[in-house]
């Protein structure tokens, strides 16, 4: 701010209206720029002048101020000056007041920020150490990994060298076996020579140990490879079909049905002819090799039932035989392959038999030849069925063949012609034994009344020959164990039994007892 302006009266305004003026403007003037100090300063120089003037000439105008409005003027001004110094005062103290609550919070804000830089400072220190710990904490773990890859390839190099060295050994053992397997080989191979050369040297002491008794009409030899040629091209056409898996719920489906039909078939019509229309219905729906695979296990389950009833109950046999010829009428190779079955299993239903060894001796390769059961232990010994019950079976079997024939259906080739065929060449084709002597007695006991009925003087003459020559021969052999079965061919032809049907054969159209307990 530049010197005050100093201001004085004109010489037209007189001092003392100047001086009132003044005050007048000071009084107004409380928001002037002008200080408080240069309107003091204005005014004592007025009031001055004023003096000055009053002292020397003065107009009468001037003297009519008197010096108490002056007075008064100056101490109502002097109040203002007063007011206006307290107002400055407060404001100065407000601003005061705010610069040391702006200081205030500037050393707050300051201690605030210093506070901040030391919590970021030890937040940037707690985060270094942590850096310098995971650092650390990243090199021991790499340490620690490098150490175990270390070990980790040491311990696979070791066990490289073990596993090499188990290798090279099993390699070395394997080629100790297999010298040792080649001596053992070869010494099997010397053994087997032996064995063989012994076989010979003692086939060719025993040539007549095993010799086929020759079947006396060639007619016997050609009617036998009829019925297993049958049974030969059906196991052939079989083979890939028992051999599918994708076919083994088919093949057992089948046998289940068969099964059970077999096991229900009893000793009356009406059961006889329901089991034959079912089973014959079952064969209608098959088709190619499910049919053939019907039909073998049809014939299969007619050959058990010679073990498990014809043996135990003989007129079980005629049912069996009604069923078989009912299915052969439809399927006539059914009884080709029944038959072929037959003759593989009993021999003597061919007949055919086996001479034993010299001096009458018997092993196993006789009893196998002959169908007994052979079996071999876990020590290796061979057991073999007893006589009595291989005599039983085959009569079970030739019972059945019997039934077949003397049914004498003219839509088969299974008859009555086939029946005397077979009694002759059992007479004339091979020796009297106790087995052709039970295969004679199983047969005649079944099918002799239909053979007195069909060829009746030649009947009696054939059983004549049976107790002139037959039998007699079979006491010659002094065979102990063939005097029960002479003794009831004996009373077979002379109580005449074949005048009567024999038991079973007359089947009742149903059971009667069951419908009573119904």
């Amino acid at each position: 701010m530049g010197a005050p302006d100093v201001r004085m009266p004109s010489e037209r305004e007189p001092t003392g209206h100047f001086a009132i003026r003044l005050l007048d403007e000071a009084s107004s003037d409380s928001d002037s720029e002008v200080s408080y100090d240069y309107k003091r300063v204005q005014m004592a120089t007025v009031l001055q002048q004023y003096a000055w003037d009053m002292s020397g000439d003065s107009s009468d105008e001037e003297s009519c101020f008197s010096d108490s409005k002056i007075h008064q003027r100056v101490a109502s001004l002097e109040q203002d000056m007063a007011n206006i110094q307290q107002e400055e005062m407060e404001a100065l103290r407000s601003s005061q007041s705010r610069v040391d609550s702006l200081q205030t919070f500037l050393m707050k804000d300051s201690m605030t920020k210093s506070r901040s830089e030391q919590v970021l400072q030890a937040i940037r220190q707690q985060h270094q150490a942590a850096y310098l710990r995971d650092q650390a904490a990243v090199q021991a773990v790499e340490q620690e990994m490098e150490m175990k890859m270390k070990a980790k390839r040491a311990e696979e190099e070791k066990k490289k060298q073990k596993e090499e060295a188990e290798r090279q050994r099993q390699e070395e053992e394997q080629k100790r076996r297999q010298a040792a397997e080649e001596e053992r080989l070869q010494e099997l191979k010397k053994q087997e020579e032996r064995r063989v050369q012994e076989q010979k040297e003692l086939e060719e002491k025993e040539k007549e140990a095993y010799r086929l008794v020759q079947i006396s009409e060639p007619d016997a030899t050609a009617y036998r490879q009829r019925q297993t040629a049958v049974l030969q091209e059906y196991n052939t056409s079989l083979k890939a079909f028992c051999e599918d898996a994708s076919m083994k719920d088919a093949r057992r489906g089948i046998k289940k049905f068969i099964t059970l039909s077999v096991q229900q078939i009893s000793a009356t019509q009406e059961q006889v002819n329901k089991k034959s229309n079912s089973l014959l219905h079952f064969l209608s729906e098959q088709h190619d090799l499910q049919r053939k695979f019907s039909l073998v296990t049809l014939a299969s389950k007619m050959l058990s039932q010679c073990e498990v009833q014809i043996t135990r109950l003989h007129s079980f046999a005629f049912p069996l035989g009604e069923v078989s010829v009912s299915i052969g009428r439809q399927y006539p190779e059914f009884l080709n392959v029944l038959v072929g079955m037959l003759h593989n299993e009993c021999p003597l239903s061919i007949p055919l038999v086996f001479r034993p060894g010299p001096k009458g001796s018997k092993d196993v390769k006789y009893f196998r030849a002959m169908r007994f059961k052979v079996e071999t232990t876990e020590a290796s010994s061979v057991s073999v069925e007893n006589e009595e019950e291989y005599v039983g079976r085959l009569q079970g079997y030739i019972r059945l063949y019997a039934a077949i024939l003397q049914n004498d259906s003219p839509a088969t080739d299974f008859g009555m012609s086939e029946a005397w065929s077979y009694v002759a060449l059992l007479l004339n084709g091979i020796p009297s034994s106790r087995y052709s002597a039970s295969a004679l007695d199983a047969f005649l006991s079944i099918a002799g009344f239909k053979m007195y009925t069909r060829f009746r003087r030649q009947f009696e003459k054939l059983l004549a020959y049976v107790t002139a020559y037959f039998l007699q021969d079979l006491k010659d052999t002094n065979d102990p164990d063939a005097n029960a079965v002479a003794a009831r061919l004996e009373s077979y032809i002379q109580s005449k039994v074949f005048l009567q049907p024999p038991e079973g054969r007359s089947m009742p159209v149903r059971d009667e007892s069951s419908y009573s307990r119904a």
